[in-house]
């Protein structure tokens, strides 16, 4: 059926409606050759169908012989779309070189940027940015030309004023993060002294000093504790200050049913009053006990109103029963595993600056009724932390 629909577009087809002796029309077309898809009867004198376009014309000969009325509703197919398109050949062409010309500017670097996380003390923005220019990171260039490790360490050899430097894309603009060299002064001499230390297991990634000296390089396995960074680099000691990236992983395990019972309230209530004493329950109005076979019950508790002379002990409560239709919905295990994923890396808590850059699942169990998965998520992001006043 769907390989007769396909050849019925590409030959192209016009939807007609025909008017006068249906039967007679229906038996010429197919004494002629005339193939009708999609014949349907919209009273008795009144038929719509589809017709190829090399077999509408037939069609004329058949309506000349009797008082037949002809309506074309759509024209649709292949031939007929190219012929628009041959029409529109100029603004397809515009298009098309639109969507390469933006993919090619997309492409290249248009925009040079420097960013510190402190203030730039020895050292300016726009001389960095001519130092990098000179490295071969300038504007206009595609992004896929540029030696990342090169210009980085090209930079880096220049300045002496910078312990680091990264670089990072951002569509067609390229962000040279750095870490200026600081100088021990007064400031940071005075505070207690402290090391930055890892907040948790991983492999080092990257290492950014501010201040202290560097006790990890990247690829090392550090855990949850070990000295990144120390801050004992004199006598009195400083508190260690610097990023340390390292690549972490998150792993758990989550379930879900493939079945669902769903509730519907079908809008029929029945309501109930009764008066709950300590020793027992006078019924109001109505009855406790639902009629209906599904329902959920939903409760309101009042204090009993004071009347004179008497005061009554115990509630007015007021039960209301909603009738409920039930329906069962059956899941796909494709359904889901996202839905699952999702409430684990809920459940993980991962800070937003970190960066995931890969997921695995591992499917535990898988019956009719239940589906089991694990998930890892490898991360990059900053582990330290600082460490108690050392002593």
């Amino acid at each position: 059926m769907q390989l007769k629909k396909l050849l019925l577009f590409l030959q192209g087809y016009v939807v007609v409606m025909i008017e006068g002796p249906v039967e007679r029309f229906i038996n010429s077309s197919v004494s002629m050759g005339v193939n009708l898809h999609d014949l349907k009867s919209l009273s008795t004198t009144k038929i719509q169908f589809k017709v190829p376009l090399h077999d509408f014309w037939k069609i004329h000969s058949i309506i000349r012989q009797t008082d037949y009325k002809i309506k074309v509703l759509d024209k649709q197919g292949l031939p007929l779309f190219w012929n628009k398109a041959k029409k529109r050949k100029l603004s397809i062409i515009g298009v098309i070189a639109f969507v390469v010309s933006m993919y090619t500017l997309s492409s290249l670097v248009w925009f040079i940027d420097v960013y510190s996380h402190e203030d730039l003390v020895y050292i300016e923005k726009y001389e960095i940015v001519e130092i990098a220019k000179k490295s071969g990171l300038r504007t206009g260039i595609f992004k896929s030309n540029i030696d990342v490790r090169m210009v980085e360490r090209e930079i880096l050899s220049q300045t002496p004023e910078l312990s680091w430097v990264g670089l990072k894309f951002q569509g067609t603009r390229v962000i040279v993060e750095v870490v200026e060299r600081k100088l021990l002064d007064e400031e940071h001499m005075n505070v207690e002294p402290r090391h930055l230390i890892a907040a948790k297991d991983g492999i080092i990634h990257e290492v950014l000093v501010m201040m202290g000296q560097p006790f990890v390089q990247v690829g090392d396995s550090v855990t949850a504790g070990q000295i990144l960074i120390s801050g004992m680099i004199n006598p009195q000691g400083v508190s260690a200050r610097g990023i340390v990236r390292a690549r972490v992983w998150y792993e758990g395990q989550g379930s879900a049913e493939l079945e669902e019972i769903i509730k519907h309230r079908t809008g029929a209530t029945q309501r109930a009053y009764y008066l709950n004493l300590p020793d027992r329950k006078i019924v109001l109005i109505g009855s406790i006990e639902s009629r209906f076979e599904n329902y959920e019950t939903e409760t309101n508790i009042s204090i009993a109103p004071a009347l004179p002379y008497i005061q009554i002990q115990g509630e007015i409560v007021r039960v209301i029963h909603h009738e409920l239709n039930l329906e069962t919905r059956i899941y796909e295990k494709e359904e889901v595993i996202p839905l699952i994923k999702e409430k684990l890396i809920e459940s993980f808590n991962i800070p937003i600056e970190t960066k995931i850059v890969d997921q695995k699942v591992q499917l535990l169990l898988e019956t009719d009724q239940r589906i089991v998965i694990k998930l890892i998520i490898e991360a990059i992001e900053d582990i330290a932390k600082l460490s108690e006043p050392l002593k």
